[in-house]
C-alpha cells in the first residue's frame, strides 16, 4: 500500500517510455550508525559476563553502478567507505565510564531493486547482501583506574541489507540525471548471541587482564543521498 500510494507523487509523466536496458553510475553520501545489543545474561545455562551494547554515528560515502531493465527491475553494485564508530560504557559503583571502538571499513552492497519506471519522483524497494571488509581498528579507553586492556578486532562479515527510497529524475534535456535518496537497514545474521562468543577474555589467576571485542556489528542503519548519471 505504501509503495502504491507513494507512486502517486510521480504525477508528471516522463518524456518517453523507459528504455529496455539502462546503465548508470554515480556517487553518494552515506550517514548512519552501527549497533550491537546487549547479550542475554544467560545463554545455554551459562552465566553471562558484563557486556554492554554499542551504538554510534558512522559517516561515509561511495560510488555505484546501476543496471535497469525496462526501468523497473534493477541491480545496483556499490563500493562504500565508512568510518564505523560504536560507543559503549561501563558502570562501576554508580559511576559511568564511556568508551568506544573506531574502525574503517569497505562495504560492497549488491542490491536487487524494484523502481517505478516513469515520473519525476520514482519510489523504489530493494534488498540484497553486503560484504563488510574491516580495516584498522582502535579503542578509545574509558578514563578509569581499572587495569584491563581493551582491544577490538573483526574479520570480514556479511550483512543482509534492505530498504526503500525515492529517485528524483531531474528535468534536464539530453541528460538523464537522477538524485537517489534511500534508507538502508542491515542485519548481521552470523553474530553470536552470548558475551562469551562476542569477545575473548584474558583471565590470569582469576583476574580479568584484558578483553578483545568482536567488532562485527549486529545492525546498521543509514541514509544515502547521491547523484547518478544514466548514460545508456
Amino acid at each position: 500500500m505504501w509503495f502504491l500510494a507513494t507512486a502517486a507523487l510521480a504525477v508528471i509523466p516522463a518524456k518517453e517510455d523507459p528504455r529496455e536496458f539502462e546503465l548508470g553510475a554515480g556517487a553518494f553520501f552515506d550517514a548512519g550508525g552501527e549497533f550491537m545489543t546487549q547479550p542475554d545474561d544467560n545463554i545455554d545455562g551459562q552465566p553471562g559476563l558484563p557486556y554492554n551494547g554499542f551504538a554510534g554515528f558512522s559517516p561515509g560515502g561511495g560510488i555505484g553502478i546501476d543496471f535497469r531493465y525496462r526501468g523497473i527491475i534493477g541491480l545496483e553494485l556499490d563500493f562504500v567507505r565508512r568510518t564505523q564508530v560504536a560507543k559503549s560504557e561501563f558502570t562501576i559503583d554508580g559511576t559511568t565510564f564511556p568508551w568506544s571502538i573506531r574502525q574503517s571499513a569497505t562495504q560492497i552492497p549488491v542490491l536487487v531493486k524494484l523502481t517505478a519506471p516513469v515520473g519525476l519522483v520514482r519510489p523504489n524497494l530493494f534488498g540484497g547482501i553486503e560484504a563488510v571488509i574491516p580495516g584498522d581498528t582502535s579503542v578509545v579507553d574509558p578514563e578509569w583506574n581499572v587495569d584491563v586492556d581493551l582491544t577490538a578486532d573483526a574479520g570480514t562479515w556479511m550483512y543482509v541489507t534492505f530498504g526503500l527510497g525515492f529517485e528524483f529524475a531531474l528535468p534536464i534535456e539530453e541528460h538523464d540525471l537522477r538524485i537517489p535518496l534511500n534508507i538502508r537497514l542491515s542485519t548481521n545474521p552470523s553474530l553470536p548471541e552470548s558475551a562469551f562468543e562476542r569477545a575473548t577474555y584474558d583471565v590470569e589467576n582469576g583476574v580479568l587482564e584484558g578483553v578483545d571485542y568482536v567488532s562485527e556489528w549486529q545492525y546498521q542503519a543509514a541514509v544515502t543521498l547521491g547523484l547518478f548519471y544514466h548514460f545508456l
